[in-house]
């Protein structure tokens, strides 16, 4: 801390001046004299104000206040709706993110954000590792689509007696979409067997028929299948005479684990 006319110049910034002998007129007409020493600490604390505020400080403003109240509130603590702050709850609008690093950071709307960690853009890739052992279900897979892979088959001859149509077959399915499914039935005292393809104990497949005595195969497309939908097929005989059924088989073109040819 200096005393102004002291000839000790100033101590700002870095501490306040004291004027605590002042200046006096002398009575006498014409004795009044400037000491040296008060112009040029009177100087000194002009510079040192100009230094520490620099050029131009209040901007394009009219004063350095209405500068700083630009980005601050009147007790001096930051106006929120013009800056950011590192502490404190704040909503950003329309701000890009240059290399952010968040911590523990609370998102509610994902609606505008693409987040399917598609590529590191998008959330990053989820490795292997980061899967846990049996957390993914079968609606979760790729749905199938009809094809010529031999991925399952139920080939065991079932033998009924009825005149209405009764389930000989049934699979469960792991996976949706679409199954190529093939069964063949074949008479032994009917004159004729039919056969048809249900979900879930509903029809969704077409009647079909044959009155020979050896197997023969009916294929269909049939689409619309979820994870655990039941594949089943029902028969029955033109008169409550024996008819068989065998064969189930399900094919698809791009099987998710395995799958055949037939005659490979």
């Amino acid at each position: 801390m200096a005393e102004i006319g002291s000839g000790s110049g100033t101590s700002y910034p870095g501490g306040i001046d004291t004027d605590s002998s002042v200046e006096v007129n002398t009575p006498l007409a014409g004795r009044t004299k400037a000491r040296a020493e008060v112009v040029n600490d009177l100087a000194a604390a002009i510079v040192a104000i100009e230094t520490e505020l620099g050029t131009s400080p209040s901007g394009t403003l009219a004063s350095v206040r209405l500068y700083l109240e630009v980005e601050h509130n009147v007790d001096g603590t930051h106006n929120t709706t013009k800056v950011v702050t590192l502490t404190g709850t704040q909503t950003l609008t329309n701000k890009t993110l240059t290399s952010p690093t968040l911590t523990s950071p609370t998102i509610a709307d994902f609606t505008n954000a693409a987040h399917d960690h598609g590529d590191a853009d998008s959330g990053g890739v989820i490795g292997a590792g980061a899967i846990p052992d049996g957390s993914i279900t079968g609606a979760k897979l790729s749905n199938h689509t009809a094809g010529d892979y031999l991925i399952h088959s139920n080939d065991i001859e079932r033998i009924v007696a009825s005149a209405s149509y009764v389930k000989t077959k049934e699979v469960k399915v792991g996976s949706g979409g679409e199954y190529r499914i093939k069964f063949s039935i074949k008479v032994l005292v009917a004159t004729t067997v039919y056969g048809k393809i249900y979900r879930n104990g509903i029809a969704v497949g077409t009647e079909r028929s044959t009155g020979s005595g050896s197997y023969v195969e009916f294929s269909e497309d049939i689409s619309g299948w979820a994870s655990g939908d039941l594949i089943q097929v029902y028969i029955y005989g033109s008169s409550p005479d024996n008819v068989a059924v065998s064969n189930l088989r399900l094919y698809v073109s791009a099987p998710l684990t395995c799958g055949s040819l037939d005659g490979y």
